[in-house]
């Protein structure tokens, strides 16, 4: 588990996905599964705004249509593969961009059940 105190200074965390600040006051603390993560990796960072699903206690990208959107990931982490898992903040309620997600993120507007919590604004909506 990646727990370690340390002090470092990385690039800017970009967080244009997020369309208000509804939610971000009560982000969920969660355990990310740090097996699953490496297709996001870039310069020893996983990015905000990564949709992701709970499996066996912990969560995970979602991959699939049929998967149960949980959150999206809040805040940019460290992540190191051989450290194991991230304990990170998870947004579980809020409005979100979804053109503006991390490359590579699943299209949540294409899951079989909607999460009710979310609204997901397309690019060029006004909503």
């Amino acid at each position: 588990m990646q727990l370690a105190v340390s002090k470092q200074d990385f690039g800017g965390d970009n967080r244009s996905w997020l369309g208000s600040a509804h939610g971000v006051e009560g982000a969920r603390t969660v355990t990310l599964d740090g097996t699953k993560f490496a297709a996001f990796k870039k310069n020893g960072t996983i990015p905000s705004g990564i949709p992701l699903k709970e499996a066996d206690g912990k969560f995970e990208p979602v991959t699939d249509n049929g998967d149960k959107l949980a959150g999206f990931l809040l805040t940019a982490q460290e992540f190191k593969e051989s450290a194991g898992d991230v304990v990170a903040p998870m947004l579980e309620r809020g409005r979100v961009r979804v053109s503006r997600l991390p490359s590579g993120a699943h299209d949540v507007t294409a899951l079989t059940t909607p999460n009710p919590l979310f609204v997901l604004v397309k690019k060029g909506s006004g909503r």
